[in-house]
């Protein structure tokens, strides 16, 4: 069973998603956690609730979603999961943030990318991937049946 928990971080307040299981295994989405104080909070909540980050994902790459995308892969080991057409919003991220006063250090690790109708496992439970364009050219959505949690 799939349990969420919900931060607002960033000026923009964006929100991030932990999805745990009961095995203790977790997928961040989305980390907009831009300042230190609330990567402590999340990095904190991770440790007190014995969570092991597995997963890095997110539903697109306005600035907002990814200021804390090199935290957490840097922190957790982790590499980024996103829908190809964001690949160059990613890469953008930085640029458009300085647009509106704000500056981070943008996620340079690998990327991967997840498809239209892809399963990702948490665990034994299964988020399949809903491609919602409009927002963003590939923004998707994280979708369990069984719970009826859309992320």
């Amino acid at each position: 069973m799939i349990k969420v928990d919900v931060f607002t971080f960033n000026p923009v307040q964006e929100n991030t998603y932990l999805l745990s299981n009961e095995k203790g295994d977790a997928i961040i989405i989305d980390p907009g956690c831009m300042f230190f104080a609330e990567q402590e909070e999340l990095k904190n909540f991770i440790l007190k609730a014995g969570l092991n980050p597995v997963r890095l994902m997110n539903t697109h790459c306005h600035f907002d979603h990814v200021f804390g995308a090199k935290w957490a892969a840097t922190t957790y080991k982790l590499e980024m999961y996103i829908h190809p057409e964001e690949q160059k919003i990613m890469e953008g991220a930085t640029a458009s943030a300085k647009r509106f006063g704000m500056d981070f250090e943008n996620y340079d690790g690998p990327l991967r990318f997840l498809q239209d109708n892809d399963t990702v496992m948490l665990g034994t439970d299964e988020l399949k991937v809903i491609l919602a364009p409009g927002h963003s050219p590939g923004s998707i959505c994280f979708y369990n049946e069984e719970q009826g949690i859309l992320i």
